[in-house]
């Protein structure tokens, strides 16, 4: 039996021997589909290349690591005037030299001083390592129980909820100030060490305000009156930086009143052409100055 093919036909490879199939050939011309290898084809990759694809994707996300660092904090009290004292708390987590401690430090201490004649009158005078207490509910509630040298006792270090490195060693006024007065002109590559970062007692782990201070019978073995736990108030270890008259502003202040009196008293003398007038009013001059700038150095050594 012969075969017999249609206009646009090929023979059915899987037919029969003894049986006849017509089929209609796929068009060929401008209208036929492209015919491309299965690589240059993007539909038509496998099950198999798909899952293989999937599987490299997924081990390479299982070999993604996260770097998390435990939280550190270091606790700055300042005083604000009226006999307030401010409590900042300082996130250390990422810092990684005296100089980095130091300028967020003064961050905190620039800012606590207002735009007022503090900034200009006062300057940082004595630091004390002190233990503090928070009022949670009052915004300047913060009250200095011990000082000047007081670190955390060895049950809160060994409990992980602070650090520093043994043996302790207080760091000098005269150096803390000193760091403190650099980082004000945020010099670069000065005091790049880590030598007081590591030993400046450190918070661990969470704020103090989010916790509360449990009583420990432990502490008073080591003479640490540690009060028990208060809804109201959190406890904390830090460092207490006080204020005083910025003596170079208020030297400045009186020798400009010194040179007012005398001029005025010029004037007196060149005008009523009698001394005794000038120098007597010259003095009354120098004793208003005098009782203002003496009033002045009082009212800020209470700050």
């Amino acid at each position: 039996m012969a075969l017999r093919r249609g206009p646009l036909s090929r023979p059915n490879v899987d037919s029969k021997p003894g049986g006849s199939a017509t089929i209609p050939l796929e068009p060929i011309g401008p209208f036929a589909p492209s015919i491309q290898p299965k690589f240059l084809q993007p539909r038509g990759l496998s099950s198999l290349n798909r899952a293989s694809v999937s599987g490299s994707f997924l081990s390479t996300q299982s070999h993604i690591v996260h770097v998390t660092t435990s939280p550190k904090f270091f606790e700055v009290c300042i005083n604000i005037g009226n006999f307030a004292i401010e409590h900042h708390e300082v996130d250390i987590s990422h810092v990684s030299s005296d100089s980095e401690l130091f300028a967020l430090i003064w961050d905190k201490y620039n800012s606590s001083r207002g735009i007022g004649l503090r900034r200009l009158f006062l300057r940082p005078r004595n630091v004390d390592f002190v233990m503090f207490s928070v009022s949670r509910g009052v915004k300047y509630g913060t009250g200095i129980h011990k000082k000047p040298d007081e670190f955390p006792p060895p049950t809160e270090i060994e409990k992980k909820r602070y650090h520093y490195l043994h043996p302790k060693i207080r760091m000098p006024v005269n150096v803390f100030l000193h760091y403190l007065h650099r980082a004000r002109w945020n010099i670069f590559g000065e005091h790049a060490e880590t030598t007081w970062l590591r030993r400046l007692p450190k918070k661990l782990n969470e704020s103090i305000l989010t916790q509360a201070l449990p009583y420990d019978a432990a502490n008073q073995n080591d003479q640490q009156e540690v009060p028990m736990t208060d809804p109201n108030l959190a406890f904390g270890w830090g460092v207490h930086i006080i204020d005083g008259p910025n003596h170079a502003v208020l030297g400045v202040l009186l020798a400009i009143s010194i040179g007012v009196a005398f001029l005025v008293s010029g004037l007196i003398v060149g005008f009523a052409k009698t001394q005794e007038q000038g120098f007597g009013v010259g003095s009354f001059l120098l004793t208003i100055f005098a009782s203002i700038m003496a009033a002045m150095y009082f009212q800020l050594q209470d700050q």
